[in-house]
């Protein structure tokens, strides 16, 4: 299949420039688009709404649907996905990075297991957040920018905080 980009959607997301992460999921045929929603205050704490959306309809339809959400205790700036689609980092305030895995039935490969039957997968993903890490020289920092990408044949996040710090 190809990929067609939705002109115009309506999804509720966070105003930051780093919010949405679209990815093409070749094993659905389905576009599919993370989506870093509004933080709210829970016991003195931000809680943030992360979800990926699905939309399986072509040529340009405008159906998205939530595949998968999770809730990190962070606020969120941005989000990246890894080329494999199997982990998510999400970059948030205090220095904090939540990384979260993707799997489809209980697999941990981030694609949805071959059908017998041959009619395709009609389950949804899950997202687990798996751990958090702290970056940045201060607690006050932000992480606002994430990215996945290979370095020595070998795919790794790299950070960058608003004190400086590339890590």
């Amino acid at each position: 299949g190809t990929s067609s980009i939705s002109t115009c959607a309506c999804l509720p997301h966070y105003q930051t420039a780093d919010a949405l992460h679209y990815r093409y999921h070749a094993a659905e045929d389905a576009d599919e688009l993370t989506v870093i929603d509004s933080p709210e205050v829970f016991q003195h704490r931000f809680i943030t709404r992360v979800a990926v959306y699905q939309n399986k309809a072509r040529a340009g339809s405008l159906d998205w649907k939530v595949a998968c959400e999770c809730r990190l205790s962070i606020s969120a700036y941005s989000v990246s996905r890894s080329e494999d689609g199997r982990f998510m980092a999400i970059g948030g305030d205090n220095g904090m990075v939540g990384l979260c895995q993707m799997s489809y039935n209980n697999n941990d490969n981030g694609e949805p297991p071959s059908s017998s039957s041959g009619g395709g997968n009609t389950s949804s993903p899950t997202l687990t957040v798996i751990a958090y890490l702290r970056f940045g020289h201060t607690i006050t920092t932000m992480c606002n920018s994430l990215r996945f990408g290979s370095f020595l044949g070998v795919e790794r996040l790299y950070v960058a905080s608003q004190d400086g710090v590339v890590a």
